[in-house]
């Protein structure tokens, strides 16, 4: 497997990934199809993810991502979390 994800049309699905890369998507995958199926749309199910990695939160600003991670990112600009913050943010 490469170092980074090919993105294609559907970035959850048909790329080329690490291991760590393939079991996030793995995870969420499985967690966007059970909000899609509870009535959430995509966007809205995408903006439930907040992930982070050992710099903090993944924002699209941050020039250390690979195509995996960019997919997950938030906006650029997004006050930058620490794994604490995200979880009091998110509960």
């Amino acid at each position: 497997m490469t170092e980074e994800c090919e993105a294609t049309t559907n970035p959850l699905l048909n790329h080329s990934c690490t291991r760590a890369s393939l079991k996030m998507r793995l995870a969420s995958l499985r967690s966007a199809q059970a909000m899609l199926e509870q009535g959430r749309t995509e966007q809205d199910a995408l903006d439930s993810f907040f992930i982070a990695d050992q710099h903090g939160l993944l924002t699209k600003d941050r020039t250390d991502l690979n195509a995996e991670q960019i997919f997950f990112a938030k906006e650029a600009g997004t006050k930058q979390l620490s794994l604490m913050e995200i979880v009091q943010e998110v509960s």
